[in-house]
């Protein structure tokens, strides 16, 4: 799913799309986000053990003060 895609989808998420939606976005992050992806491995986690949301591993609160944690390159939208 492209970065495009995902903006869309959540201008119109609805709480039975919610969890797919989830889903696409933890893809996203592990393909697009290299701290993220990093994580995930340094869990021994594989993104295909992800099937519903409360398999999504949460990134800790403290990783956002000390590393950059961007899936792209433009700054964020405010």
């Amino acid at each position: 799913m492209k970065r495009q895609e995902i903006i869309q989808r959540l201008k119109h998420v609805s709480p039975a799309s919610f969890e797919d939606l989830a889903l696409a976005i933890f893809h996203y992050q592990i393909e697009k986000n290299e701290m993220y992806r990093s994580y995930i491995k340094a869990l021994n986690r594989h993104s295909v053990e992800v099937k519903s949301l409360l398999d999504i591993p949460f990134l800790p609160i403290s990783f956002f003060k000390t590393h950059s944690v961007r899936s792209f390159d433009e700054n964020p939208i405010s």
